[in-house]
């Protein structure tokens, strides 16, 4: 079974945040870290119990994970 993963904005732009503040010590590193950060998450796809359930979720209506 596939599941559907859907990356929310704030994830998003918190990436992108330590993206621009990884880049200024290596270039290479920060698009390696964003591209495993993608790789991770997408695995969440064929395997949704990868990771654990977040605290967060318990003050919201959907299911957050944390790696």
């Amino acid at each position: 079974m596939t599941y559907r993963v859907e990356i929310s904005p704030t994830a998003i732009k918190d990436i992108e945040q330590i993206f621009l503040w990884m880049r200024d010590f290596s270039l290479d590193d920060a698009h390696r870290w964003v591209r495993g950060c993608y790789e991770i998450m997408l695995t969440l796809e064929k395997l949704p119990n990868r990771c654990a359930v977040a605290v967060e979720s318990q003050f919201g209506d959907e299911e957050s994970l944390e790696n």
